[in-house]
């Protein structure tokens, strides 16, 4: 298959993105980051779960078009979207372990993949 249509897009919106500055970048974070709450909010009304993916995703293009920090800045707004969502507040109101812990194992995978752009550079710059 011929994906030569999608690297250009990834090409045009990371030089597009270049142009505007760092401002620009966290301004994507954030809003990528509120679609990302609002589209989990309103699956939540017909889905159970599995919508932490939904936030790994904001998370994913934040740091792929914006960088590590813009990645952490979605990574903040996202988990703070979980802890206080309402699922949690109205089953256990975030008292049990099992709920600390999938934020916990949420955040450091979350930090993780903020830092996978820049060691991405990192490899191409290399070969």
């Amino acid at each position: 298959m011929d994906y030569s249509h999608v690297l250009y897009l990834h090409a045009l919106a990371e030089s597009f993105l270049d142009k505007l500055g760092p401002v620009a970048r966290y301004a994507l974070a954030t809003a990528f980051s509120l679609f990302a709450i609002e589209f989990a909010l309103t699956l939540s009304l017909i889905m159970e779960g599995g919508l932490i993916f939904v936030f790994l995703a904001a998370v994913i293009v934040s740091a792929i078009y914006g960088g590590v920090g813009p990645g952490l800045v979605a990574t903040c707004l996202t988990s703070l979207a979980i802890a206080f969502s309402p699922a949690h507040m109205q089953t256990s109101g975030f008292q049990g372990f099992s709920e600390k812990m999938q934020l916990g194992l949420y955040v450091i995978l979350a930090i993780c993949l903020s830092f996978f752009k820049s060691y991405m550079i990192k490899g191409k710059t290399v070969l």
